[in-house]
C-alpha cells in the first residue's frame, strides 16, 4: 500500500491514486489488517468429541474435549422442544454443562 498511497496524516488514513492497482492488492492488505487488529492464527480451534447423556424430558448434559490453548468462554447453542433457539454461555474451564 505505501507504494501507491501518501504517507498517512493519521495512523490509518491513506490517499490512493492508483484504484486499479487497489483492486489487485485488496484481498492481501484485507488479510493483514484482519490479522493485525486479532492477532495471527485466526478464529480458535473449536471443541471435540461432543457427547451429550443423562437426557431427560427436561434437560440434557453435553460434554466436550477442549480445544488446545486458553478459552476464555464457550458458547452454547441449542433448540428447545418448541424450536425456539436458545444459547448460554459457559466458562472456559468447563467442559460440560446441563441444558
Amino acid at each position: 500500500l505505501r507504494s501507491i498511497a501518501t504517507d498517512p496524516d493519521e495512523i490509518h488514513m491513506y490517499n490512493v491514486a492508483d484504484f486499479s492497482f487497489l483492486l489487485d492488492i485488496v484481498d492481501n492488505l484485507s488479510d493483514n489488517l484482519c490479522n493485525s487488529v486479532k492477532g495471527a492464527g485466526g478464529a480458535p480451534d473449536a471443541p471435540t468429541n461432543l457427547v451429550t447423556s443423562e437426557v431427560t424430558h427436561q434437560s440434557f448434559r453435553a460434554t466436550w474435549t477442549a480445544p488446545e490453548g486458553p478459552v476464555e468462554k464457550y458458547r452454547v447453542e441449542y433448540m428447545t422442544v418448541s424450536g425456539a433457539p436458545e444459547q448460554v454461555f459457559v466458562d472456559g474451564t468447563e467442559t460440560t454443562v446441563v441444558l
